[in-house]
């Protein structure tokens, strides 16, 4: 006995169901590594504990994000100006903190808040950065 389409539709869900969750698990997974990639190439060049900071504030944010979404965005977009601060090529941190901005605007946020808060910081650390390596304090 061969069952009618719409019975079979009906057990399996909606692929377009499954596509936030399956967005949220990728975007965490590459957050995570990313933080680890930073880890790593901190550790490797001996570098201050404080560059691990920025990447830290990103996955606080995210967590915090969870409970309180304002406040984990206030939290990642500290990331990036704490990263320019402290000394750290922050690109590492930039990348996490779009990965988390996409994060934010898919899950809890309307995407034009996310953009209004971590777009400026992003650019002013990026401009700090680009200052420093025209300036000759930073290796490009």
């Amino acid at each position: 006995m061969s069952r009618r389409p719409e019975e079979r539709r009906r057990r399996w869900p909606s692929l377009w169901r499954l596509v936030p969750a399956i967005c949220e698990v990728a975007v965490l997974v590459i957050v995570v590594l990313a933080a680890g990639v930073v880890a790593a190439s901190l550790i490797r060049s001996g570098q201050s504990w404080l560059g691990f900071v920025p990447p830290l504030l990103v996955l606080i944010g995210i967590a915090a994000g969870y409970r309180l979404p304002w406040l984990g965005l206030v939290v990642v977009a500290l990331a990036a100006p704490v990263a320019a601060l402290v000394g750290e090529v922050p690109v590492g941190t930039w990348s996490m903190v779009c990965f988390a901005a996409f994060l934010f605007a898919m899950q809890w946020l309307p995407g034009w808040a996310v953009a209004a808060v971590l777009a400026p910081v992003n650019f002013v650390s990026a401009g700090d950065e680009v200052a420093a390596v025209v300036a000759g304090h930073v290796e490009a």
